[in-house]
């Protein structure tokens, strides 16, 4: 016979009581759809117990950082998880259609485009394990059925998506969205595009010194780059903050997640394991 003082399935499911200590089938048996979000990270979904330590420290399925031993585990999960396989086929799709959208001239030579915010949305869902594999499907895919616009394949390009769907994951995978990490995140993948897409220019032109067909490179992209940075980390706040509610819905992020990207975020204790 349970006690009183036992917290009842329905508690540990949706969080009404605090959870710790030692939780087996023996005193708390707890089946059914169990959310990785209320149970430890490591469950990713389906019908399964919960045992072992459950503290209010990993509850939430977040994490502060990247730095961690069970984000990475729960990150290699996502590539078991058809549904987050599923989204990211979607999201290739999406990618295509957003590339045939007209971009937006902000100046001359200096153009909006569209793409990143698939990628971003997916990068949050799936993390950086399986971005990864989505950054080298969704480029290669792209280019051999929309015919890569006249320009011949280099696996640079292919290399530039994934790192930059890697580094969005690592800003919005499992964790609580903010401002900043929105802003950090696309100056990041900026210089990332900048680094990397002046070599591979360099490298595509031919010209025998290196060194300065990627100087001349990098400033025009450099500066490019910099006219863009505000307006697309504007567009990514209000695109993560339009679908955040749609993903929690659908479970196909932690509930514990903000509906919408804060402006400024509170201190709040996520788990640095």
């Amino acid at each position: 016979m349970r006690s009183d003082s036992t917290p009842s399935p329905d508690d540990i499911l949706y969080g009404n009581v605090p959870v710790s200590g030692n939780i087996s089938p023996d005193n708390a048996p707890v089946s059914g759809d169990i959310p990785c979000d209320n149970a430890s990270g490591t469950v990713s979904g389906g019908n399964a117990p919960v045992s072992g330590n459950i503290s209010p420290d990993n509850a939430s399925g977040l994490y502060a950082h990247p730095f961690s031993a069970d984000y990475w585990h729960n990150a290699v999960q996502e590539i078991r998880d058809l549904r987050k396989l599923t989204f990211a086929a979607l999201m290739i799709a999406l990618c295509m259609i957003l590339g045939m959208v007209p971009s937006v001239t902000l100046a001359q030579g200096v153009r909006i485009t569209w793409g990143f915010l698939a990628r971003a949305v997916c990068a949050l869902v799936c993390g950086p394990v399986l971005g990864l594999l989505f950054g080298f499907a969704e480029d290669i895919l792209t280019f051999f059925l929309t015919g890569g616009g006249g320009y011949p394949f280099f696996f640079g390009y292919t290399l530039t998506t994934m790192l930059g769907m890697f580094i969005y994951a690592l800003f919005f995978y499992r964790t609580r969205i903010s401002a900043g990490r929105i802003f950090f995140a696309k100056l990041l993948t900026n210089v990332e595009n900048v680094t990397l897409g002046a070599l591979w220019t360099a490298i595509l032109s031919g010209n025998p010194d290196l060194w300065m067909a990627y100087r001349a490179a990098a400033g025009v992209s450099a500066v490019k780059n910099l006219i863009m940075l505000p307006v697309q980390a504007i567009l990514l706040y209000a695109v993560l903050a339009a679908v955040l509610p749609a993903l929690r819905q659908l479970k196909l992020i932690p509930r514990a997640m903000p509906d919408r990207p804060v402006i400024f975020p509170r201190r709040k204790k996520l788990s640095p394991r």
